[in-house]
């Protein structure tokens, strides 16, 4: 017999069936889920954008939480709860609890060209064609780390900044946030700083700048050699100061053999981290 499913307190717009989200509309082919907006199912998947989760009609429903937020995000459910709930969390949070699973969010769904994950380590290749020097893209004004060291970085080099952020330019079409991989292939440098720094919490920026062959320069996740080669990419806290990194940035800027050494080094450590059926064998003992 088919399992009902409610999606609640996702954000504004969400469409768990569709072809964007491609972990969730898996979830619900593989194991048969039939949606409904309304009544008490057998399975809710909620999230952070709302309390709805909490209503006592859904007492027995088995539940799901997902998040690609930072696990410090204050609208995170506590542990204390989600234990005692019997709640399976998919999230960033590196947790061995038997009920959390880690799940980067590029996993989840197509962030802007992420697609490749699936096809990222290629043969090494020769110098990319990069026209422009260095890229930022950010929305969240919240976040005083990156733009400290993006303010540094404008001051010794060029760098754009299309998103709302330290916005100084446009994008032709205004394309910012769309098939972001592609516009960072146009530039020798990206700056990947994540929010805030939290073990596990790595989200997109930097495989945008891996699939479009630009050199990331990270900051946020502190355990982040746990999934990536270290020298594979420029990490920010390798470095004792920003002047530090700058100056290495300067230095690969002068040097295109180091610069495509770092670039061709194989980078992806722990691959069934990035795999689509290893949280689908993960729920497969909650939801069969």
């Amino acid at each position: 017999m088919n399992q009902t499913v409610r999606f609640i307190d996702f954000w504004e717009g969400f469409i768990p069936e569709s072809e964007k989200e491609i972990l969730f509309s898996r979830i619900i082919q593989k194991f048969q889920l039939v949606l409904t907006e309304e009544g008490i199912p057998d399975v809710i998947i909620f999230s952070i954008f709302g309390e709805k989760h909490k209503d006592p009609c859904f007492k027995h429903s088995r539940k799901i939480f997902y998040s690609g937020e930072s696990p410090l995000n204050p609208r995170t459910p506590s542990f204390d709860w989600l234990i005692a709930n019997n709640a399976v969390v998919l999230s960033m949070t590196k947790n061995n609890h038997p009920n959390f699973y880690r799940l980067p969010n590029i996993v989840r769904a197509n962030w802007h060209g992420t697609n490749g994950i699936y096809d990222l380590e290629r043969a090494s290749l020769m110098m990319p064609n990069h026209t422009k020097h260095a890229i930022f893209i950010a929305r969240n004004s919240k976040a005083p780390e990156r733009i400290k060291f993006a303010k540094k970085f404008m001051e010794r080099m060029p760098l754009d900044c299309p998103g709302a952020v330290l916005n100084n330019m446009k994008i032709p079409g205004d394309q910012r946030m769309k098939n972001n991989h592609l516009i960072a292939s146009e530039y020798k440098f990206f700056l990947a700083y994540e929010n805030e720094s939290v073990p596990g919490y790595c989200t997109e920026k930097i495989w945008w700048a891996f699939l479009g062959r630009s050199m990331p320069i990270y900051w946020g996740d502190p355990e982040i050699y746990d999934d990536f080669y270290q020298g594979s990419f420029i990490n920010r806290q390798d470095f004792s100061s920003d002047k530090e990194c700058l100056d290495y940035v300067e230095y690969l800027s002068n040097d295109d053999d180091e610069y495509l050494k770092i670039l061709n080094n194989p980078k992806v450590k722990n691959h069934s981290l990035f795999s689509l059926s290893e949280p689908i064998a993960f729920l497969n003992k909650f939801l069969n």
